[in-house]
C-alpha cells in the first residue's frame, strides 16, 4: 500500500469518502493507523477482505487493527469482537510470549521465517497454523505495526 494515512495520502475528500474499509479501531488505542482505515486504491481493500488467508494488522502493543473474513473464519471471533483486543488472546497460554519474540524481531528489523504454531478459537480448540509476520511501515520506512498471516 502506497499511503493509507489520511493527512497525507494527496487524495481528494470524496475519493476518500468513496473507498472506505469497513474496518475500525477502538478510539481508545494509541495508533499512528487512522480511527477508519482507508486505502486510496480499492484492489488492495478487497484482497484484504476476500482472502481465504487469516490477515491480521497489529499496533506494535499487539492490539488488533484489522482483522479479515478469512481471520474470522479460522479463529471464530468477528471483527468486531477482535478489532482494538490483544492478539495475544488467541495465543495458547504456552504461547503467550510467542508475540513478543515476533515483535522483537520486527522491531530490530530482522526477517521472522514463517513457521508453523498453534492458536487458539474462540471455541477454546487448539488449532495448527503456518504464520509469517511483517513490518507496516510509513512513507518514511519507519515501522508502524505488524500484518501477520496465518493459515491451517
Amino acid at each position: 500500500m502506497k499511503n493509507t494515512s489520511l493527512a497525507k495520502s494527496g487524495v481528494g475528500e470524496k475519493k476518500r469518502k468513496e473507498v472506505k474499509a469497513s474496518v475500525t479501531a477502538d478510539s481508545s488505542i494509541s495508533s499512528p493507523f487512522p480511527k477508519k482505515l482507508e486505502v486510496d486504491n480499492p484492489i488492495y481493500l478487497r484482497i484484504i477482505k476476500s482472502s481465504d488467508d487469516a490477515i491480521e494488522g497489529l499496533s506494535l502493543d499487539g492490539n488488533v487493527l484489522v482483522w479479515n473474513k478469512g481471520a474470522e473464519e479460522l479463529y471464530g471471533y468477528s471483527n468486531d469482537e477482535m478489532i482494538g483486543k490483544s492478539v495475544v488472546s488467541i495465543y495458547p497460554r504456552n504461547r503467550a510470549e510467542e508475540f513478543e519474540g515476533i515483535l522483537n524481531k520486527i522491531n530490530k528489523g530482522l526477517h521472522v521465517e514463517p513457521f508453523v504454531t498453534q492458536r487458539k478459537n474462540k471455541a477454546g480448540t487448539v488449532v495448527d497454523v503456518a504464520i509469517s509476520a511483517s513490518p507496516i511501515r510509513d512513507d518514511n520506512n519507519k515501522i508502524i505495526g505488524l500484518s501477520i498471516i496465518s493459515r491451517p
